[in-house]
């Protein structure tokens, strides 16, 4: 006979993430923390994972307030102002109701101990920027994690310690929510309150796609949840790709802003690629382009 994980507890996964962040408010400002308390909300797949009896790999982390989500950022990107390698960063809200991080000549910034390590992932080989983006160890450098950024891209922050700061959109979890993908992500925590949602979609793994604005990246993560042993019917398949016939593809803008985020290190090279030739783009074009990069 099969041996069944048992779900965690609500008391467990609400002492989970409490731990979880408050060994990260640990080593943040006092006069910060006390803002982020009431503003924090925690949502996505690391609830779901652990009602399964799985460990998150990691934390996303949204803000309702997106002052506070623009002084949580300013507080990380201080250290880069001055550095050599990037001359031009900044904060700036964005039209979704967050906060897009700019930073000049790069969408992705990463951060070792050492300067000279910076990357950026334009100019990696795709298989390479992949290894690098997937291997936690990169990031511990030892038991206790110190919450410094590993990532940082135009629409999140990655933390070692497995928090990823998600700052593209801020509200309450109701406005959150309106940019998901699927339903069975839509557990949220927030000041001490635990909302479970769509439990029989978790508990039975399955994808329910409730409609997206960026349902590209809805397609790309089928992959993931696939390999996981979750399931999807052909209907909600067809719901995405109808999604994403309503876009257009050919204007690069909406391109870009529908590869944010999914498989960044494969379609950086791509998107610099398209805004470097300024051809027009077709189906021809981007088959072409898209063969000379992943192959």
């Amino acid at each position: 006979m099969q041996d069944v994980k048992r779900g965690f507890k609500r008391k467990t996964i609400i002492e989970a993430i409490e731990n979880k962040l408050s060994e990260w408010y640990a080593t943040l400002p006092e006069e910060l923390v006390a803002e982020l308390r009431p503003n924090v909300i925690v949502t996505g797949g690391a609830i779901p994972s652990m009602l399964l009896g799985d460990l998150p790999n990691d934390y996303d982390v949204y803000l309702v307030d997106k002052d506070v989500c623009e002084k949580l950022v300013n507080h990380y990107l201080k250290k880069y102002v001055k550095s050599e390698k990037v001359s031009e960063i900044e904060t700036r809200h964005n039209s979704t109701g967050g906060v897009q991080i700019y930073v000049k000549s790069s969408g992705v910034l990463t951060d070792r101990e050492n300067q000279n390590d910076y990357r950026y992932f334009e100019s990696l080989p795709p298989e390479e920027a992949e290894k690098f983006f997937k291997n936690r160890e990169y990031a511990k450098s030892s038991d206790k994690p110190k919450y410094t950024p590993q990532m940082i891209t135009s629409n999140a922050i990655s933390l070692d310690g497995d928090i990823q700061i998600v700052t593209r959109f801020c509200g309450t979890p109701a406005d959150i929510h309106t940019n998901f993908d699927f339903l069975h992500a839509t557990s949220w925590y927030c000041n001490g309150e635990l909302e479970f949602k769509h439990l029989d979609l978790v508990l039975a793994r399955e994808l329910r796609y409730q409609g997206s604005k960026y349902p590209i990246c809805a397609l790309f993560r089928l992959k993931k949840f696939l390999r996981r042993g979750w399931t999807i019917t052909a209907g909600e398949i067809l719901k995405i790709a109808w999604d994403i016939n309503k876009l257009d593809l050919t204007d690069i803008a909406v391109l870009q802003d529908q590869l944010t985020g999914v498989d960044a290190a494969y379609f950086n090279q791509v998107l610099a690629e398209l805004r470097a030739e300024e051809k027009d783009l077709d189906r021809t074009y981007l088959f072409e382009l898209v063969n000379r990069v992943f192959n």
